[in-house]
């Protein structure tokens, strides 16, 4: 299954998300912490913050979305968390959404494999 991200608000696309991680057929749900809608960071390819669009919940899925990055990183100080940016024109990086697991990195990576399956990454 993809979801379906043309013509479609964020918002839209994240609740259809978060659905779909609940009920996942083999694993159930995966996502028992909390997952949501990250859309005020933009960063370059360096990291760095850039002035630029921002997206907000009601935003378009943006047309000029070349990738979609879903993967996991440790977290500060416990905890893993699942990034989903959108790499677009520019080498901007928008990222959308955001969970986070105390179940480990596997089970964080399981997540952002997971989240690229449905976006379609």
């Amino acid at each position: 299954m993809t979801i379906d991200v043309e013509g479609r608000s964020i918002k839209e696309i994240g609740a259809e998300l978060c659905a779909a991680l609940r009920k996942d057929p083999q694993h159930g749900d995966l996502i028992d912490e909390y997952f949501s809608i990250s859309i005020s960071i933009t960063y370059n390819s360096s990291t760095e913050s850039v002035p630029g669009h921002r997206l907000n919940l009601t935003s378009i899925w943006p047309t000029d979305t070349h990738w979609i990055a879903c993967y996991a990183v440790t977290g500060n100080s416990e905890g893993h968390y699942i990034h989903v940016d959108l790499i677009r024109t520019g080498e901007t990086r928008d990222l959308v959404f955001l969970g986070k697991t105390f179940q480990g990195m596997q089970h964080a990576q399981l997540i952002a494999a997971k989240c690229a399956e449905l976006l379609g990454a």
